[in-house]
């Protein structure tokens, strides 16, 4: 089989290609295919392959559209490879697709941007990785003082790099991936803080504000990501009230709402269902109700009857409001809208939901912790793993196992007293004995 192969001279090293072809005696014989440098032997080698396969000898004139890009591509930088990755091949939506650039533009281009590809390999991301540790992040939006880089940055720049050189393989500009097998830094887990259920429970039967008890209801019930919430439309909802409540109603997760860079919506294939109106002129971002990053997020999920009521009874007074303001009211057909009928945002729905814990003494968590709340929930009622990642829309359970279940004291209790009765109850048995 093909290999490269060195020949030691005095002052330097001389790259081959080896490889094995029938000869006039009809015997086979090794042939030395000498190449400039080992770049070009990397480049060369599969050519030089299909020549032996095809028992023919390799001769440079002959060779592939892929040998031809050797000139173009053996100095290809890792810049217009990531940049190349990014716009010709990776899938990424307007979100994903904005924020990976800034990774790119910020901490790809101006520390390994200039570097040959060929010439990085794994020791190489390495040390670049640990001297990206050390330095300062870009400030962002929120940032005035940011600090150093962050294990998180450096996970995602390594899923940029990672998919990028398995491209360039693709192309067959590298013999492999220099990210394989790479340690990378770990993260430093605080767990979300997260309401039990019973002071879920407290709170709806406190809280006198009608749109934010319902959020929290759905939040709880569908376990929903904020943005799927907030996108709820009425014709993604089905109704259905029976005497005996045989009938399930059901929330059709199939939209979210999002604020997205324009330009990252031009340059994705990001599917858009509706863009809101900016209240701002000139503005660089735009609201808008989009399909799920995935497709497992794209799911049913059944609602209780008590929450179908809620909606019911939110749905008349949210008619009877649109009467009453007649046209100031801009209607999107949105399930959770402001009083002029535009989109809450995350932001609006934080800052209300904290006033509200402030103002009744709830421990203070994030209003998203509540899709936490739900799947604990949801799981211990069910204990079927399979049936709560199905409402949570996520990929798989290991997701759900890793961030989303607590482990819930009671349920902890009962396992110890039901191992005391099957298991160590034994040892009552056994002392008995002794004592007789």
């Amino acid at each position: 089989m093909a290999s490269i192969h060195t020949k030691k001279r005095k002052n330097s090293v001389k790259y081959y290609i080896v490889y094995r072809i029938t000869g006039s005696d009809g015997k086979k014989h090794l042939k030395w295919y000498p190449c400039k440098d080992k770049n070009e032997a990397r480049l060369l080698l599969d050519d030089v392959a299909q020549a032996e396969k095809e028992d023919r000898e390799y001769k440079p004139q002959e060779s592939s559209a892929y040998s031809k890009k050797v000139k173009d591509y053996s100095q290809m930088s890792v810049k217009d490879l990531v940049l190349k990755y990014a716009n010709e091949y990776a899938e990424w939506e307007a979100r994903t697709y904005h924020a990976n650039m800034g990774l790119i533009r910020n901490y790809i281009i101006p520390f390994i941007g200039d570097y040959p590809i060929l010439e990085v390999d794994t020791p190489f991301l390495m040390e670049y990785y640990a001297d990206l540790q050390t330095k300062k992040a870009v400030p962002g939006n929120h940032l005035s003082e940011p600090g150093y880089i962050s294990a998180r940055t450096i996970r995602d720049i390594n899923k940029i790099l990672s998919p990028a050189f398995r491209y360039a393989i693709f192309l067959r500009l590298i013999p492999s991936n220099p990210v394989s097998g790479l340690k990378l830094p770990k993260i430093e887990k605080n767990p979300r803080k997260r309401w039990s259920e019973e002071d879920f429970i407290r709170a709806i039967t406190v809280c006198q504000d009608g749109d934010l008890k319902l959020m929290m209801c759905l939040m709880v019930n569908c376990t929903l990501r904020s943005g799927e919430l907030f996108g709820l439309t009425w014709d993604c909802i089905s109704l259905k009230k029976s005497p005996d409540d045989s009938e399930p109603s059901i929330v059709h997760v199939k939209k979210e709402l999002a604020r997205l860079n324009k330009s990252a919506i031009e340059a994705t294939k990001t599917k858009i269902y509706l863009t809101f109106p900016n209240m701002k002129l000139n503005a660089e971002t735009v609201e808008v109700l989009k399909k799920p990053k995935t497709q497992q997020s794209i799911r049913s999920v059944f609602l209780s009857p008590q929450v179908r009521d809620l909606l019911i009874e939110h749905k008349a007074v949210q008619t009877q409001w649109k009467q009453e303001i007649g046209s100031a009211y801009q209607d999107f057909d949105l399930v959770l809208a402001q009083e002029n009928g535009r989109p809450y945002t995350h932001g609006m729905v934080s800052k209300k939901f904290k006033r509200f814990c402030k103002e009744n003494n709830f421990p203070e968590v994030d209003f998203y912790s509540l899709r936490h709340t739900g799947a604990t929930a949801k799981y211990r009622i069910s204990k079927n793993i399979k049936a709560v990642q199905r409402d949570m829309g996520d990929k798989s359970s290991n997701v759900l196992l890793e961030h989303y279940l607590d482990a819930v004291d009671e349920d902890r209790q009962e396992s110890t007293i039901t191992m005391g009765n099957n298991i160590f109850s034994k040892l009552d048995e056994s002392t008995q004995d002794n004592e007789s």
